[in-house]
């Protein structure tokens, strides 16, 4: 797709004659293996956040709690933090340049549940903050801006990961590993299929199926 897309571009500026990805037929055109879905299991969640550093212990327990995605996660405010109702207000996300920008679709748009044990970490964790008022970033760095989302998913959940030793032969975990280990976890509650859909920000069911 991207080869294609360069091609196309070369071509309107007549730096070649024509796309020859475009001329492929379907059936020469190279097949996408899906990449495997990996999951944590309950000891694994548990050896993770032991792992993790105390710095990105609270973050990383919101990511396999909550399923929210690295940036959404990043742009997270207190203000969005409904303790009382037990709540998770997504309206932003981050930006690569550190700025809060609009959430890609309006099904990213949502109030994701906060489980009882991740609302009394997020407390503990707002006590201990120096950023606790209700515009401040809920994971913030010494300056009060949001965390870098590179050294988040380096040093913060990669660290955390050797640390735990949870390498293994279907290869190594990522950051969005933790949305596939929050949807089987409400799957193993029995929640509904559409509801689970809702609250990890898909617009469509079937994509949270496959």
């Amino acid at each position: 797709t991207t080869l294609s897309s360069l091609m196309s571009w070369a071509k309107r500026r007549g730096m070649v004659p024509g796309n020859p990805v475009g001329d492929l037929e379907a059936r020469e055109k190279p097949k996408v293996g899906r990449k495997h879905q990996r999951v944590f299991e309950r000891q694994e969640i548990e050896a993770l956040l032991k792992a993790a550093d105390d710095k990105y212990r609270p973050l990383v327990a919101t990511a396999v709690f909550s399923g929210l995605r690295l940036m959404e996660l990043l742009a997270l405010r207190w203000q969005d933090v409904d303790f009382a109702n037990g709540y998770m207000r997504v309206r932003w996300q981050l930006s690569r340049k550190g700025g809060l920008k609009e959430l890609k679709t309006e099904s990213g748009r949502r109030d994701v549940v906060l489980m009882p044990e991740l609302g009394r970490l997020l407390r503990r964790h707002k006590a201990a903050s120096r950023y606790s008022k209700e515009g401040d970033f809920v994971f913030a760095s010494a300056a009060g801006t949001p965390l870098n989302w590179r050294n988040v998913e380096t040093r913060g959940f990669d660290e955390a990961v050797e640390r735990a030793k949870l390498r293994r032969t279907d290869g190594k975990p990522v950051l969005h590993d933790c949305r596939h280990t929050v949807a089987s976890l409400m799957i193993a509650q029995g929640l509904d299929i559409v509801f689970i859909s809702r609250q990890l920000g898909h617009a469509n069911p079937a994509t949270m199926l496959r």
